[in-house]
């Protein structure tokens, strides 16, 4: 009986996903969503999204990315330190903020060969901006990947730098993404 409770939710995320994810299925046991921080005196850490929804519509002949969205809770964030994991969720204050966003908008070719520009609007904090986040999109035999990697300032995002002591968090922070999965359509 408690394999069955289990399998219920289990399955019903898997139809969700397959119903709501574009024509790319997403390999979660190979694709991070994750975000490096900067402190001062230096030393450096990560948060890594424990869950994230993405819905991707990519074609299948050209793998131009037509469609993206990205969305994942505070709550999911884990840097493998749960007091400062804690922290983290107090400052970004995840009781009225507890998700962050990803829309895009538009995509232009980059500045060095098969890199592309994915221009979006990125909201956290109940603040909306546009943001540019540089990426490659290429294929493994029947694989498709996705990496890129944004630098945001959150202040920008109306958050106030963090300052303990002689301790500081850096506001400029880069999340970054590697996305794996197959596209459903694929020919």
């Amino acid at each position: 009986m408690i394999q069955i409770r289990q399998i219920i939710p289990l399955t019903l995320i898997a139809l969700f996903t397959q119903l709501h994810a574009g024509n790319f299925a997403i390999d979660g046991t190979h694709s991070e969503l994750a975000v490096d921080v900067r402190a001062s005196p230096p030393h450096s850490f990560t948060f890594t999204a424990k869950e994230f929804a993405v819905d991707l519509q990519i074609n299948p002949q050209t793998l131009e990315l037509q469609k993206a969205t990205c969305t994942f809770g505070f709550d999911s964030l884990d840097s493998k330190k749960p007091k400062r994991d804690k922290k983290m969720r107090g400052w970004i204050n995840t009781t009225h903020y507890p998700k962050a966003t990803f829309e895009l908008t538009k995509v232009r070719q980059g500045e060095t060969d098969g890199t592309q520009i994915g221009v979006g609007q990125f909201t956290m904090h109940g603040v909306s901006r546009e943001i540019e986040i540089p990426f490659t999109i290429r294929r493994d035999g029947k694989v498709i990947i996705l990496d890129g990697q944004a630098e945001l300032n959150t202040t920008e995002w109306d958050l106030k730098i963090i300052r303990m002591f002689f301790f500081s968090v850096k506001p400029v922070i880069k999340p970054h993404f590697h996305l794996e999965g197959t596209l459903t359509n694929d020919a």
